[in-house]
């Protein structure tokens, strides 16, 4: 049986890809340098604690992944809702 753990990890990853590919597409490239560099440092900051504390990580890593994926179906949610 896959561990949770395994799959949140490979959905990140997966995730991270996915960025990094429409990052290189030429008609997505963000608008400036600025921006990238201000998703970078809030990507950072977030990842920072989950690599540095143990108990942060134990936590994350012991997380149910659907809690994970009903925080973004909400914000998907919410953005159509928003689009209409």
């Amino acid at each position: 049986m896959i561990r949770p753990a395994v799959v949140v990890r490979a959905a990140l990853w997966t995730w991270f890809a996915g960025a990094v590919v429409v990052g290189i597409t030429p008609g997505l490239r963000p608008a400036s340098a600025s921006h990238s560099a201000l998703v970078l440092g809030l990507t950072a900051l977030a990842l920072y604690p989950y690599f540095r504390s143990g108990k942060l990580r134990g936590f994350v890593d012991r997380l149910d992944p659907r809690a994970l994926l009903q925080i973004h179906l909400s914000r998907l949610l919410g953005s159509f809702f928003l689009l209409q």
